[in-house]
C-alpha cells in the first residue's frame, strides 16, 4: 500500500464507514457477505486510527438532521 497522508486515511476510513453501513442494508439474497467482513478488516486493522472518529461525526450528523427535521 502507497504512503498515504493523514487526510487520505480519513477519506478512506470515511468511505470504508459509509459503505459498510449501506451494504448493510441490501436484502439477502443480495449482500455480499465477504465484502462488508472485508471492509470491516479494513477499519480493524489497516484504516482503525479515524474508524470511531468517523462513525461518531455520522452520528452527530445524523442527530442535527433529526433535530432539524
Amino acid at each position: 500500500m502507497p504512503n498515504l497522508d493523514m487526510r487520505e486515511r480519513f477519506i478512506i476510513t470515511q468511505a470504508l464507514v459509509v459503505a459498510i453501513k449501506e451494504l448493510e442494508k441490501v436484502p439477502a439474497p443480495y449482500t455480499e457477505i465477504s465484502n462488508i467482513a472485508d471492509m470491516k478488516e479494513l477499519l480493524k486493522t489497516t484504516f482503525s486510527e479515524f474508524a470511531q472518529v468517523v462513525e461518531q461525526i455520522q452520528e452527530y450528523q445524523k442527530e442535527q438532521v433529526t433535530t432539524v427535521d
